[in-house]
C-alpha cells in the first residue's frame, strides 16, 4: 500500500468525529436500553457459619496437626454442594420452571453454578446464592424483593438441611460408640465375675481359707452381690441414658441429690437406707422377692420416691427421680459389698497361681472403671447433638440487585461502539483512495 495516500487513524478519528460521537452515544443508549429491558436483575445472598470439630475419646495424629476441621470443613462443601441437598432445594421452592431446565436432574446441575460454598481460615464456612429475577424495566419499579427473599431463604434451608444432617450424623456415630463401651463394659464385668468366682474357688481347693458354712455363706453373698452390682450399674446407665435424652442441657437428678432442702435430704437418707436392708435382704439373709419383709421394703422405697417427686419442681421429676433411686441403690449395694469383704479373714499366700488370680481379679476392676469414665461423655453424647456449627452471619435478603451493571454496561457499549464504528471508517478511507487511484478498465473488443 503506497504511504502517501494511507491515512493516519488520527486523521480518520478527527475527521469522522461527529460520527464518532453519535454511533458512541447511540451504542452507549442502546447499552442501557438492552440491561434494562433484556438483561435480568440478579440477586446475590450470602451467610457464614463457624464449625466445629467433633470431640473423639482420644486425641489422632490428624487432630494433633488441625487437620479434622480441615476434613470437617470439606465434607460439609461436599455436602451442600451435593445434587441430593440441591434437589430438596428445587423441590421446596419449585425451582425447576424459575431455572428454566427440562427436569428436576438439570435443574439442580444448574443450581450447583449458582450456589457456592468454600472454607476459610478459623473453621469460617461461607456461602453464597445467586438468583436472576425480572428485568427492570424503562420505568424503574425498585428492586425485585422476591428473588432477593428467596436467594436468601435457599441458603436458610440450606443452612437448616445442613444442621439436621451433622446432628444426625453425630448422634449416629456417638450412639455407635455407646453400644460399643456398653458391650466391652459388660463383657468386662463378666470376667471379673468369673476371676473373683477363680479365686474363691482356689483358696478354698488349696486350703488357704477354711471352707465353713459361714464363709461358704459369705462368699455365696458376695458372688450374688457382685451380679447384683453388675446389673444396678447397667440399670443406672440406662436410667441416665434415657433421661439425658429428655433433658440434655439439666441433669437434675445430680442437682437433686446435692439440694439443700431438708425434707429432700431425709427422703434420700431414708432411700438409701431401705436400699441397703433390701439388698441384705436379697444376698446376706436369703430372702425371696416374695418374701412380706422384701415387699414391705419394696413398698417403702415406692413411697419415698413418690414423696420425693413431689417436693420437687423440675421438668420431668420423675425419670430424675429414678435415675437418683437408681444411684441410691447402686451405692447401697456397694456398702453390702464392702460390709461382706470385711468379714473374709485376712491371709497372706505364696502361691504364683494365686498371685495371678487376684492379679487378673485388680486388672478386670481397672478396666472396668476406665470403661465406666469412657461411658459418661459417651452417653451424653448419645443423648442428643449439641452444637454443631454457629451461624455467624444469618443470609438476609439483598436491598441492592449485584447485576447487571446499567454504568458498566453502558461504558462497554460505547467503548465497542466506538472501536467498531472508527475501524469501519478507517477501512472506508483506505480504500477510497485505491479505488480513485485505479487506472480504467479497458474497454471490450
Amino acid at each position: 500500500m503506497d504511504a502517501a495516500i494511507t491515512p493516519d487513524i488520527a486523521q480518520v478519528a478527527w475527521r469522522r468525529r461527529r460520527a464518532l460521537a453519535v454511533v458512541t452515544i447511540a451504542a452507549g443508549v442502546a447499552g442501557v436500553l438492552i440491561t434494562w429491558l433484556c438483561v435480568p436483575r440478579s440477586y446475590s445472598a450470602t451467610a457464614q457459619v463457624l464449625y466445629e470439630s467433633n470431640p473423639a475419646p482420644l486425641l489422632s495424629a490428624r487432630a494433633l496437626v488441625g487437620q479434622d476441621a480441615e476434613t470437617r470443613g470439606a465434607m460439609m462443601v461436599a455436602v451442600l454442594r451435593s445434587r441430593t441437598f440441591g434437589l430438596r432445594g428445587i423441590e421446596k421452592y419449585d425451582l425447576v420452571t424459575r431455572l428454566e431446565a427440562d427436569s428436576p436432574a438439570d435443574a439442580a446441575e444448574h443450581f450447583r453454578t449458582l450456589f457456592r460454598a468454600s472454607t476459610a481460615a478459623g473453621g469460617v464456612l461461607r456461602m453464597r446464592m445467586s438468583l436472576t429475577g425480572s428485568v427492570r424495566g424503562i420505568i424503574s419499579e425498585g428492586e425485585d424483593e422476591e428473588t432477593a427473599k428467596l436467594a436468601a431463604d435457599i441458603i436458610d434451608t440450606l443452612i437448616q438441611q445442613l444442621r439436621k444432617y451433622l446432628e444426625e450424623s453425630n448422634l449416629q456415630e456417638t450412639r455407635r460408640q455407646l453400644q460399643t463401651v456398653e458391650a466391652e463394659l459388660a463383657d468386662v464385668e463378666e470376667v471379673y465375675r468369673e476371676a473373683v468366682d477363680n479365686v474363691i474357688a482356689f483358696q478354698q481347693q488349696s486350703g488357704i481359707i477354711s471352707p465353713s458354712a459361714q464363709l461358704q455363706n459369705i462368699y455365696g453373698s458376695l458372688s450374688q452381690v457382685e451380679k447384683m452390682l453388675a446389673e444396678t450399674r447397667a440399670e443406672l446407665r440406662s436410667a441416665e441414658t434415657m433421661y439425658s435424652m429428655a433433658a440434655v442441657d439439666d441433669d437434675s437428678a445430680r442437682a437433686l441429690a446435692a439440694s439443700r432442702s431438708p425434707a429432700i435430704q431425709v427422703l434420700l437418707a431414708k432411700l438409701y437406707k431401705d436400699q441397703v436392708n433390701l439388698t441384705n435382704a436379697l444376698t446376706v439373709e436369703k430372702k425371696l422377692p416374695s418374701h412380706p419383709h422384701v415387699q414391705a421394703l419394696q413398698t417403702s422405697i415406692d413411697e419415698t420416691k413418690a414423696q420425693l417427686a413431689g417436693e420437687i419442681d423440675i421438668e420431668d421429676a420423675a425419670r430424675a427421680v429414678t435415675v437418683a433411686a437408681t444411684r441410691a441403690r447402686l451405692r447401697a449395694v456397694e456398702h453390702v459389698r464392702e460390709q461382706l469383704t470385711g468379714k473374709l479373714p485376712r491371709f497372706t499366700s505364696g502361691s504364683v497361681v494365686h498371685d495371678d488370680l487376684l492379679n487378673q481379679v485388680a486388672l478386670q476392676a481397672a478396666r472396668r472403671m476406665t470403661l465406666d469414665e469412657q461411658l459418661a461423655p459417651a452417653r451424653r453424647g448419645a443423648a442428643g447433638a449439641k452444637i454443631v456449627f454457629t451461624v455467624l452471619d444469618a443470609p438476609l435478603p439483598p436491598t441492592r440487585r449485584s447485576g447487571p451493571s446499567t454504568v458498566l454496561n453502558c461504558v462497554g457499549a460505547m467503548a465497542a461502539g466506538f472501536v467498531l464504528a472508527l475501524a469501519v471508517f478507517f477501512f472506508a478511507d483506505v480504500t477510497r483512495p485505491q479505488l480513485m487511484a485505479a487506472p480504467p478498465a479497458p474497454p471490450d473488443n
